[in-house]
């Protein structure tokens, strides 16, 4: 199974044509400059030529190549269309989604409601500077416009209303030492029953810090996982090309004494005996590679902790990890909804993202290098699909460290 799959990598398999003409003037006798090449056909203007007549053969001649140029031009760009219209229709045409029961993957592509052509075609163009990374597309958007766009290209009818409130909107991992900003989960399945909530990575449901230089005022860690910007890169691909799903198990809080750093137990930051239902105060959160439920895939326990007094949008991600039968909680951050569910803002943790971000940019994955990995995937021949996204980069870029 492709979860094993660690190559990251930057493919861009966009050929560009590029066409030129050569602009060497030619003498007014050559065959050129009547646009034959038959020089017999074109005969050197004499005293016995009529010189009117020769102009115009000239002039004809430079219009049918002006014509020629301008048709060849037609035609690359609306082949350059038809392509971004065959990317963007390949990834809102969705697939059945399997049952929330642990059996199958679940993917952004088996998601009941998928969305418009439309809708990703207005949020693609709003970004700026694209790359390709792992066969993956990615494109910059200054940080302060990230919140919006994350709300918008993310909600999604039919889904967001079947995904209890406080999960909807847009939420800003706060004191997150890697460079992942903004996460967006109204974009996934819930299962009343099961009390679950599944949402697998998709286009625009998640955020990185830009790898052009540009850093948040607020970075923590002395910027250290936002100034390395090859290792920024692999966090980027390491979500996208593994397509990690992510699955949110809601129950009662255990509750737990809170330890001094570096220590910690899951369920201190919430009320003990919270969470019953329909109330959401602490989750066991897994991550599933390419959506294969049965499978878990992170290192240690992680936790989604609700702190009261917060109205359900202020959580304690919690990271815990266990070495030598102790606990260490080294790595928590928290996670705060600053757009909610109707895309108002959340106060004061919008204002506090705006100031944390500043005037760095944000990079967003939008779409896939080459359109043919879709169809592909949603056969679930995700090894197949892997190594198209990863073998077409790695062959056109063989010296990337990510290949």
């Amino acid at each position: 199974m492709p979860c094993s799959m660690r190559r990251v990598g930057l493919p861009q398999l966009w050929l560009f044509a590029a066409l030129a003409a050569a602009s060497t003037p030619t003498p007014p006798d050559s065959a050129e400059s009547c646009g034959s090449s038959d020089a017999a056909a074109c005969p050197a203007a004499s005293e016995a030529d009529d010189a009117g007549l020769f102009q115009l053969r000239r002039s004809l001649a430079a219009s049918e190549r002006a014509a020629e140029t301008a048709e060849k031009s037609e035609s690359a760009a609306a082949k350059s269309a038809a392509a971004e219209k065959a990317a963007l229709e390949s990834i809102t045409q969705g697939t059945p989604m399997p049952p929330l029961n642990g059996e199958g993957t679940i993917n952004w592509w088996n998601l009941k409601y998928q969305r418009s052509a439309e809708q990703l075609a207005n949020c693609t163009a709003q970004l700026k500077n694209r790359i390709g990374l792992g066969g993956a597309q990615f494109g910059y958007i200054h940080g302060k416009d990230g919140p919006r766009l994350a709300y918008e290209c993310t909600k999604v009818p039919g889904l967001i209303e079947q995904v209890p409130e406080p999960m909807r909107g847009v939420f800003w991992t706060k004191g997150n030492v890697m460079n992942e900003n903004l996460v967006v989960l109204q974009n996934g399945q819930w299962d009343p029953e099961a009390r679950t909530l599944i949402t697998p990575l998709a286009p625009f449901s998640w955020s990185w810090s830009a790898t052009d230089g540009t850093m948040p005022a607020g970075a923590p860690l002395f910027n250290i996982f936002y100034r390395n910007q090859g290792y920024a890169q692999y966090t980027m691909v390491q979500l996208v090309t593994n397509h990690t799903a992510f699955s949110f198990k809601f129950q009662e809080c255990p509750g737990a004494r809170k330890l001094p750093y570096p220590f910690g137990l899951p369920g201190h930051a919430c009320e003990k005996g919270s969470g019953n239902p329909p109330e959401l105060t602490y989750a066991n959160l897994e991550a599933h590679f390419w959506g294969v439920m049965k499978d878990e895939n992170q290192n240690g326990q992680y936790t989604m902790e609700l702190y009261p007094d917060t109205a359900g949008n202020s959580w304690n991600r919690g990271i815990y990890t266990k070495v030598f039968g102790f606990t260490y909680d080294i790595s928590s951050y928290n996670l705060v909804r600053i757009i909610d569910g109707d895309g108002n803002k959340v106060e004061p943790y919008f204002s506090e993202y705006m100031d944390f971000i500043g005037d760095a940019n944000l990079a967003f994955w939008y779409g896939y290098t080459d359109p043919e990995v879709v169809p592909v995937l949603k056969q679930e021949k995700l090894r197949e699909g892997w190594h198209m996204m990863w073998d077409g980069f790695c062959h056109a870029n063989p010296d990337s460290t990510l290949c």
